[in-house]
């Protein structure tokens, strides 16, 4: 990974995890990035290694039951392995920051729900989107109430994204004049899955909508107290957010890789193309994009382990990432020429699963207007 733009540096435990993932993504991610695309799946012997490594819960305190390390080491984990393949480091990403994560600050009596996740015995998925409201708790309209001692949960869900054999999902819903969380299984009675969509990009990672029609959970099943998740909801965006720029810088500097190695193979009037102005100005914006990036990225990392609050710098590294990672596959494609549309180079997929990162959340538009209303006098 280029870290040579950080400071400060790495820490030694910081270190050791990203030396870790680098051997990973080496001898095994790399070679399969191509493959996992195709077949829209993560095979399970690479599941069971990402497992292996703590990766899932990489950044959950080990009284909890996580590997204990900080974000830091998160996301340099998370740039390594969006540069082998976005589709696993994306996946990472649903299982920490969108499950186990959450749970682990709102807590939740079903500790078993918990344990299996960390592991990689079971995985989970988040559904918190209702068509196009992305994270806005105003817009949340299915609802959890209190019956007879149990939970009951109505209402949809959309671009649930997660494995398409998730077993269980983080629902948040409003409850009374608040908002909820409850964890649900997959197998429960009362709960429709929509099926998988044949997505662009990220094929690896499923996406799909829910329904749940009168659907009842014991109250161990809530996560952290009733009607108080809407900051749980806000937190879990920012974390989401930093986790997606993360996957963009990793993009970033594999189209970058990939860009300078062609373009010095590649010839034109009997010359590289490195030679010529134009295709040295691509690889310069990839890396500048890059370069910029990765410092709020670990900016925001270490403000969240000091407990500041970062959600705007989370927003503005999301957007800077959205954009640099388009505009360096976009790059990429250019010095491959007509090859790079081709899905025998990695250039297409790059150029796809970066159209990722500017999508998610709720979309750039949605992310720049919440930017604006920090900025805006009241």
């Amino acid at each position: 990974m280029s870290l040579h733009y950080l400071f400060p540096a790495l820490n030694e435990d910081q270190r050791m995890i990203l030396d870790s993932v680098e051997v990973f993504c080496a001898g095994e991610l790399i070679g399969r990035a191509e493959s996992i695309d195709h077949a829209a799946e993560i095979a399970p012997e690479v599941l069971e290694q990402i497992a292996e490594l703590g990766l899932l819960a990489i950044c959950i305190p080990e009284e909890q039951g996580g590997a204990g390390f900080d974000q830091a080491s998160y996301h340099a984990a998370l740039i390594e392995m969006a540069r082998a393949s976005a589709t696993c480091a994306l996946h990472v990403v649903l299982q920490c920051s969108g499950f186990l994560e959450p749970i682990a600050r709102g807590g939740c009596a079903e500790t078993s729900v918990f344990e299996a996740a960390a592991t990689g015995t079971a995985m989970a998925a988040l559904a918190a989107f209702e068509g196009e409201g992305g994270f806005d708790a105003a817009a949340i309209s299915a609802t959890l109430t209190e019956r007879d001692g149990k939970l009951v949960l109505d209402g949809v869900k959309e671009n649930v994204v997660g494995p398409a054999d998730a077993s269980e999902f983080l629902v948040f819903a409003r409850e009374g004049a608040g908002i909820s969380a409850v964890v649900v299984p997959a197998d429960a009675a009362g709960l429709v899955l929509g099926a998988p969509l044949d997505r662009l990009g990220m094929r690896g990672v499923a996406a799909r909508s829910l329904r749940f029609d009168g659907l009842e959970l014991p109250m161990s099943r809530r996560v952290g107290l009733a009607g108080e998740a809407a900051g749980l909801l806000e937190e879990t965006a920012t974390r989401l957010m930093i986790a997606l720029a993360s996957i963009g810088v990793g993009i970033m500097q594999a189209a970058r890789d990939c860009g300078a190695r062609y373009a010095t193979e590649r010839q034109q009037f009997r010359r590289p193309i490195a030679d010529f102005e134009a295709m040295r100005e691509r690889l310069a914006t990839a890396e500048i994009g890059q370069a910029a990036v990765l410092n709020l990225v670990f900016s925001a990392a270490r403000g969240l382990d000091e407990g500041a609050d970062v959600a705007q710098l989370a927003r503005i590294a999301k957007t800077l990432a959205g954009e640099f990672a388009m505009k360096a596959a976009d790059d990429v494609l250019q010095v491959y020429g007509g090859y790079g549309y081709s899905q025998e180079y990695p250039a297409e997929r790059l150029y796809r699963d970066a159209r990722y990162v500017a999508l998610a959340l709720g979309g750039d538009a949605a992310t720049r207007c919440a930017i604006a209303a920090r900025i805006l006098p009241e």
